[in-house]
Order: structure tokens, then sequence, then C-alpha cells
């Protein structure tokens, strides 16, 4: 079993990797909105992941269907 951060991390929901959600009424505007973006950008590179992720499986199962069509 992987202990690597970077791996447990990616197990987790959007929701418990940003602490951004919960912003304090008296930060800034600026602050806000940085940190809507800076959610919003992590969430979008887990999207791709997954879909990267999702992309390989693919083409991963058309390699294999290929060649036990051609054995």
């Amino acid at each position: 079993m992987t202990t690597d951060k970077k791996h447990l991390r990616s197990q987790l929901p959007i929701k418990e990797k940003c602490p951004y959600r919960k912003i304090a009424p008296q930060t800034s505007p600026s602050i806000q909105l940085e940190w809507q973006l800076t959610e919003t950008v992590t969430e979008c590179k887990t999207i791709i992941h997954r879909y990267k992720l999702a992309a390989r499986a693919i083409v991963n199962l058309l390699l294999t269907a290929s060649y036990l069509a051609h054995s």
C-alpha cells in the first residue's frame, strides 16, 4: 500500500482537498477571489486527471481487444 502524500491526497473528495470553501466574511474581496480561483483550478486539474486516467483505460482496453482479435 502506498503512503505517498500525493497519492493519499488524490483519494480525498474535492471538498476535503480544498480548504478554501470556508472563507471568513471579513476577508478582502481580492483574497476571496484568489481563493475561489485556486479552488477552481484544483477542481479542474482533478477532473482533467480523471479524464486522462479514463482515456488511458480505454486505450488499454482497445489494445487488449486488438491483441486478442489477432491472436
